[in-house]
């Protein structure tokens, strides 16, 4: 059977690694994450301002043809 020995400078050194693992795995699934909000916050404001380009349009429809009528 194989006994494994960890002094305190390995251990020190795997606590390390697996620390910085751990923190390189979150910023990631931060960065993730993010990128997903932004994409579906540019989908939302495309959205948005198609719809206000279609409102203008027909804001400046009906004063064309509030124009006409009262004259």
């Amino acid at each position: 059977m194989i006994r494994l020995f960890i002094d305190g400078p390995l251990f020190i050194k795997i606590f390390a690694s697996s620390f910085t693992s751990l923190g390189a795995m979150t910023t990631g699934a931060f960065y993730y994450s993010a990128s997903k909000y932004s994409k579906e916050q540019e989908q939302i404001d495309r959205h948005i301002a198609i719809r206000r380009e279609q409102l203008e349009a027909q804001e400046e429809y009906l004063g064309k043809l509030r124009r006409t009528t009262i004259q």
